[in-house]
């Protein structure tokens, strides 16, 4: 039951970063969450997160998010997802779409509503940095 109520989360997360959505990101967060995009300090909280989020999908949208090799392990009220990604952003004021592979883990936290939330989650690129 844990493994099918984090691959629901995964996806409302997945769809969220395709719909170029920052409030329906931070639904599958923790309040206290910790995220490490690349190239970028270090958020802290949901505020924090929804503000970056708000401000990039402000200047770029997505045009495609996909993971793959994605493997979760649940040890009690902790689930460790790690996986591969593909995400392809373009110009929110028109341009050229930028695509950006890499991998990531995500820690998911058991609330005590008993639904899984993202506690902390970083990611970075496999593409070197020019």
């Amino acid at each position: 039951m844990s493994q099918d109520a984090i691959d629901k989360g995964h996806e409302q997360f997945m769809s969220a970063m395709r719909a170029s959505d920052a409030g329906a990101l931070c639904l599958q967060l923790t309040d206290d969450v910790t995220f490490c995009p690349p190239h970028e300090r270090t958020r802290s909280g949901k505020p924090d997160v929804e503000a970056w989020a708000r401000e990039l999908f402000g200047q770029f949208k997505t045009k495609h998010a996909s993971v793959s090799d994605r493997n979760v392990v649940v040890i009690g009220d902790w689930a460790f997802e790690r996986g591969s990604f593909v995400w392809a952003v373009s110009p929110a004021a028109g341009g050229e779409t930028t695509e950006d592979q890499g991998r990531f883990l995500a820690i998911w936290r058991r609330q005590p509503d008993g639904s899984w939330k993202v506690a902390h989650d970083i990611w970075n690129s496999s593409k070197p940095l020019r």
